[in-house]
């Protein structure tokens, strides 16, 4: 009985070790004001696009092979947050996104794996696993992202993801009564910059 209390013990011991080293190499960074996200759609009328403004986040880097790479992101963007430049727009917008009961949109980083191909202007080329929310609807995507590093010596995340709004329950706005309608794909794109918390 002793030996395996020992042994329990011992174990114990190691996790915690093994915990306490993770949480040290892990280095938090802050989301930048200057970060972007835009998406992008189609309409019967015309195209359309909407900024969306990021709350301040912070991202979780490890070191691999001599390289960060982030290990920890969860993006929680308000619907409101998104703004076409047109109010009718907007207000459609949030009904679609069933605004009222689902005030949020989420995002959880879930794996993260360093591509062998990368471009030679980039740090690095990321193959990644996530878990997105919208309108209360959870669904995995799959992102390549790219690891930049620009001359104020901040990290860049840069993407893209088509995504169809059908997959989380939305039904894509429609104006006029009915006769102007939006497409059913749209396309999220971002420049996430972080710098070091000081």
């Amino acid at each position: 009985m002793r030996k395996v209390r020992d042994f329990v013990w011992i174990l114990l011991v190691g996790l915690m070790i093994s915990a306490n080293s993770f949480a040290q190499d892990l280095h938090s960074l802050m989301l930048s004001p200057q970060s972007k996200m835009k998406v992008e759609g189609t309409s019967s009328l015309h195209d359309w696009h909407c900024e969306v403004e990021l709350k301040q986040n912070s991202i979780g880097f490890s070191e691999v092979n001599g390289q960060l790479v982030p290990q920890e992101l969860n993006l929680e963007i308000p619907v409101k947050n998104m703004n076409s430049g047109k109010r009718m727009m907007n207000k459609l917008m949030y009904k679609s996104m069933k605004e009222k009961d689902h005030p949020f949109i989420n995002y959880l980083l879930k794996e993260v794996k360093v591509s062998d191909e990368c471009p030679s202007d980039k740090l690095a080329r990321l193959i990644t696993i996530g878990e997105l929310e919208i309108a209360g609807a959870k669904k995995q995507v799959k992102m390549t992202v790219d690891m930049v590093k620009n001359v104020k010596g901040e990290y860049c995340l840069q993407g893209s993801k088509e995504i169809k709004m059908s997959d989380f329950g939305i039904e894509p706005p429609k104006a006029m009564f009915g006769t102007v309608t939006t497409g059913d794909v749209i396309t999220v794109s971002f420049d996430l910059k972080v710098a070091p918390i000081i």
